[in-house]
């Protein structure tokens, strides 16, 4: 162990370090040995899925609370990544309706996927691709505020910004 502790040192701060690290501790000592480096890996990333399930398993039998807490965040996360990939379809079929210029049928699936997603991380990619594609029949007020939504998220988005001014010409154009 005091080999892998060495090679750990010079990256602190990485959490697939401090994770390896406790396979192998877990496999060397057992899992309940191997708590420490799974809670540090999941100090450096919170939704490291792997190690919550290990945690979940190795606290069992030590302590049932724990092991509560870790399975109830497991099966959290697992409900999230769902969702993410689930709203990722619909995103998928919208973009398709629309380069076949269905514009119904696009926006409709932009509103199911951004409802599936709930607050996932792809949230504000779909309300970019949706603001843009609203833009294309002409739906300038739908665009502007669908690119509104993502334009001060973080970090700063220049290509929703540079959107905003295309859809901004656009509606004047068009009057």
């Amino acid at each position: 162990m005091e080999h892998l502790s060495a090679a750990a040192e010079p990256a602190p701060d990485d959490p697939l370090v401090h994770y390896k690290m406790g396979l192998a501790v877990s496999q060397a000592e057992g899992p309940v040995a191997a708590v420490a480096h799974r809670e540090l890996t999941l100090t450096l990333d919170p939704s490291h899925k792997e190690s919550i399930y290990n945690l979940a398993q190795a606290l069992k039998e030590v302590d049932a609370t724990g092991s509560r807490e870790y399975r109830d965040r497991f099966a959290a996360l697992q409900a999230e990544r769902q969702d993410t990939d689930r709203a990722g379809t619909l995103w998928n079929f919208a973009l398709a309706a629309a380069k076949r210029e269905e514009w119904h049928q696009a926006f409709g699936l932009f509103r199911q996927a951004l409802e599936v997603c709930g607050g996932c991380p792809a949230r504000g990619q779909i309300h970019k691709n949706f603001g843009i594609i609203c833009g294309q029949p002409g739906d300038y007020a739908s665009a502007k505020r669908e690119l509104e939504i993502e334009r001060d998220s973080p970090p700063d988005n220049d290509g929703v910004k540079r959107a905003l001014q295309v859809v901004q010409r656009s509606a004047s154009d068009a009057n």
